[in-house]
Order: structure tokens, then sequence, then C-alpha cells
């Protein structure tokens, strides 16, 4: 999923500070995360390439698919890298390239139909898979005799996903406590600001010098507090975080994780036959994340070829939409849109997700091979709840049952710092899953309707560890997918401290424990490798 409720409340304090206008904003200021690693104590992928010798056999262009949610593919820092399938013949109604998709200018919306989004909301992947496989576990729990291994791998992976309920659940009373505080301290406040006769809207410089009066002059503790919670409120536009906030806790209680939401997806494709449309923005209002990651794909290839002699707009972005606005994307629709990408001569796949529990695992992982198959490498983020993924189950990842992958990279997110907060506590990790980190927090990115937003997650280290391979396959067209995942695990930063897994630090890991490759994206190690290869 592409995001975590653990996660939520972190991210949106960053979208109070939104930037508008600036066609280079991006462009002008600068970025921790390209830096060289160590310096300053920074830990950034050290993008400067100007010292490295690149072959001269480059390809016209590399093509990034981004499975994401609905984008804004004309926001003025993206439309220029917006991938174009020139097989097709705009608004005609027809498949001219026969691909199996009418109109697909620039992409695919799995979701929709039209002009309208047909599935917005939907349940996490634990209430999916508890629902559908309810019967056979009451059959299972009380089957007599001896289960086999699948019976009873079938059983344990039901109560995991019990329990990620009750740990999804749990996760909510951060909100639901906020949100009656807010709410209480809010009317407190109004009836004090009453008494001395502040009438809505309330000004600033006079809440400023009443709590002046009260807090500090008259030591009044109590009503001080809640005078500051108004002036708080204005001055720093408290009122955006709250219906945030409220906004988030309903939809998951009413959607994500309500056992009682309708949700089947195959009746949804019976009641819209060939579900799908060629719109790619239809609700960038309420689904910002595909827009952010596609800054972050441009922005990271931008920052990689700056200072080299042929720079050029030689990526492209291929939109996939298939995540709703709530809850949790559906197995199928990965599939297919793995499949979409691949046929229609996506290069790389930017996935900046995963779910947990899988109905018709096959479905997925075919699609993966099938990429396998056809030399496309896929990236894709760890996560942000702060678990370690050799004993939490997620999807895809590169070893599952009978699967085996060489196409697959799982990216971890880093902070800025070198030093024992270098992977944040919410970040995900994981000796034998994750393969490499790479910078996620902090990051200035576009946002929908030519706005720009600053916001964290290993989404961001996913999109730019995509972007890197995609420059890379750009300059050396003959490396296989397997020989680029290779080469950026072979080339990584190494820091070899300790990092903090819980707030108090109790709990310690070396860095290098945390992931295969042990250390940090290094696109200047990568290329010099990937000259020798």
């Amino acid at each position: 999923m592409k995001s975590s409720l653990f996660f939520i409340l972190f991210v949106s304090s960053f979208f109070l500070n939104a930037q508008k206008g600036e066609t280079n904003l991006m462009d002008s200021i600068s970025y921790w995360q390209f830096d060289q690693f160590g310096k300053d104590s920074f830990s950034g992928i050290s993008s400067d390439l100007s010292s490295v010798v690149l072959s001269k056999n480059e390809n016209d262009k590399v093509i990034i698919a981004l499975i994401d949610s609905d984008i804004d593919v004309n926001h003025h820092y993206l439309n220029k890298y917006i991938w174009a399938n020139t097989k097709e013949v705009k608004s005609n109604n027809l498949d001219d390239d026969k691909n199996g998709y009418i109109d697909d200018i620039h992409g695919w919306n799995f979701l929709a139909k039209g002009d309208k989004k047909i599935i917005k909301y939907a349940n996490n992947t634990s209430i999916r898979f508890t629902r559908a496989f309810k019967q056979k576990y009451e059959r299972l729990s009380k089957k007599k005799g001896k289960l086999n291994s699948k019976e009873l791998d079938f059983l344990a992976t039901y109560n995991k996903a019990l329990n990620t309920i009750k740990e999804e659940k749990m996760r909510l009373a951060p909100y639901e406590e906020y949100i009656e505080w807010y709410e209480t301290s809010q009317i407190a406040s109004d009836s004090l600001l009453l008494t001395y006769d502040f009438k809505k809207p309330y000004n600033l410089s006079s809440l400023d010098s009443l709590f002046n009066e009260v807090y500090t002059k008259g030591n009044d503790e109590e009503r001080g507090r809640l005078i500051y919670f108004s002036l708080d409120k204005l001055k720093n536009n408290r009122e955006e975080d709250y219906k945030l906030s409220l906004d988030y806790l309903n939809k998951n209680k009413y959607y994500a994780l309500n056992e009682n939401l309708t949700e089947n997806h195959s009746s949804i494709n019976n009641t819209f036959p060939k579900l799908g449309s060629n719109r790619l923005d239809i609700n960038i209002s309420n689904e910002k994340h595909g827009t952010q990651i596609g800054g972050v794909i441009v922005k990271t290839y931008k920052a990689i070829t700056e200072n080299l002699p042929d720079e050029a707009e030689n990526i492209e972005i291929m939109p996939i939409s298939i995540f709703p606005e709530n809850g949790a994307e559906f197995e199928e629709d990965i599939a297919k849109a793995i499949r979409y990408a691949v046929n229609n001569g996506a290069d790389i796949i930017n996935y900046s997700s995963s779910i947990r529990f899988l109905l018709k695992p096959s479905l997925l992982y075919e699609a993966l091979l099938y990429a396998e198959k056809h030399n496309v490498l896929i990236v894709t983020s760890a996560g942000n709840t702060g678990e370690n993924l050799d004993k939490i189950m997620t999807h895809p990842r590169k070893k599952y049952k009978k699967y085996r992958l060489s196409n697959l990279i799982m990216v971890g997110m880093s902070d800025s710092t070198i030093g024992p907060n270098l992977k944040p506590i919410h970040g995900n990790y994981g000796k034998e899953t994750v393969d490499l980190f790479a910078p996620g927090t902090d990051f200035l990115t576009t946002n929908p309707k030519n706005e720009y937003f600053k916001t964290s997650g290993s989404s961001i280290s996913s999109a730019i560890v995509a972007t890197t391979c995609a420059t890379i396959k750009l300059y050396h067209p003959k490396l296989k997918a397997a020989e680029i995942r290779e080469i950026i695990l072979q080339s990584v930063s190494k820091y070899n401290g300790e990092i903090f897994l819980d707030e108090g630090g109790k709990t310690k890991v070396l860095f290098t424990d945390l992931c295969m490759a042990g250390g940090i994206l290094n696109v200047e190690n990568a290329f010099k490798l990937a000259v020798k290869k």
C-alpha cells in the first residue's frame, strides 16, 4: 500500500508548506539527496558524473513505467517527460496499435471508465484476505485429524491477517485522540474568548496580545493554554492538519478497515465491461502520490545528467494508474499494469508500494516473471512501518515460494545525516529482503495543479533508484535487468556504524546488517562499474 497509517501525520505536516507557481522551483534549490556521500555528514547518492567516462552507444530514450495513482500529466515540470504512444491516434476511439487499449496516448487508468474514477475506495489487503477465506479458515479450524503443510501455512497466514487488522486499527487511535482533543479544545477556547469579547474571525495580533497578558504576565496557565490553542491554530493553519487527520481517520474506518465494505473487483468489472480509461488525471485533487513520484523521477534524472555534455530529455514516464484513493490496490491490477508496461516498451518499472496479503499469488508473480523474461527491471519500495521484512511478508519480493526473481530491487528509506538515525525509525528494513537504501526524507517534489510539496517516504527512495537504473540503461543499453541490479547493489556507499531501531535508541544494529547490499545508493560508483561490464 502506498502509505502507512503511522506515517500520514508526519507527511501531512509538510503539506502546509506546499509552494506554487515557479516553473523552475525544484531546479533553483539545493538537494542534499544528490550530494556526495559523506560531504558535511550528508548521506547523498553522489550523483555527480563529471569524472565518469560514459559509453557512446547510448539509447535514444528509456521508458520508466510509473505504476501508481492518477497523475497530473500536464504539470509544467512533468509534461515534457510524459510518455507518448506514437502508434496510437489521439481521440479516434480506436485501438490503432492493437495492444488492447483504446486511445492510450500517455498510459492507462485501470480503475476508471471514461472521465470517471469507478474504484475510489477499497479495503486493506488484511480485510480483503480474511473476508475471502473466512469459510476456509473456519472449516480448517474445525477439521479433525492432522493438517497438511499447505493447510497449516494457510492458517498461519490467516492468523497473521487477523493480527494485522488489529494492529492497523490500533494505529488509528492517535488520530481519534488528536481529533477529540482538537474539537474539545476548540469549544473551550471559543467559549473563553467570548468572555473577552473576542468573536470570529479572530485577529492574530489581538490573540497574541491577550496571550501575553493572560499567560506571560498573569501566569494563568489554564486560560493561557486555551488562548494559545486559537493563536497557534490561526498562526500555523492547524485547521488544515485537523481536516487531513479527520479525513484520513474516516476513510480508514469506513473503507480501508471496514469489514462490511462491499468490495468485489470481479463484479465491478462485470458492471463496467472493459473497465479502464486513457484519462490519467481524473482524481488528482485527492490522489497526489503519482504526481509526487513523477516529480522525484524527473528531478533525479536532471540531477544525474546536469554535468553531462549531452544532457537531454531522454527518459519518458509511462503513467499507469492502479491505486484507489483509499485502501490497497488489487493484485489483478498490479499484474495487468506490469504486463501493460512490458508490452508497451518500458525498460524500468517503478512500483512505489507493496501489499501484505495475496488472494492469487501466482497472478502477481507470473507477471513479474513475464517482466523478467522481457528484460524489464522492477523497483519497489520497502515501506514505512518500521518493520523487519525478513519477518513480515510483503509483496512483491525476490523470493516467494517457488518464485526466484533476478529483476527486482526493493529499496528502503534513508535520512539525511550519517549517524545512528540514518535509517528513520518508521523505515522498513531486512537483511534478506531489502536490497539497499536511498534518500527518502524531506524531498521537495511536484504536486497536482502546478504546485509543489515536501514529503518523505520509501516511495521517494524507490523512484530515485529506478531513475538511476534508467539512466544507466540509457548509456549502457546492452546491460540486462539482472546486471543493472547487481551494479546497483555492488556500488553502494557503506556506513559501518550502529543504527537506532526505536525512538529511545535502546535497540541498535549495524547499518550494514539492515539490507542485502549493506549501504546507500551511489550513482557515481554505479556508473563507473557499468563501464566495466
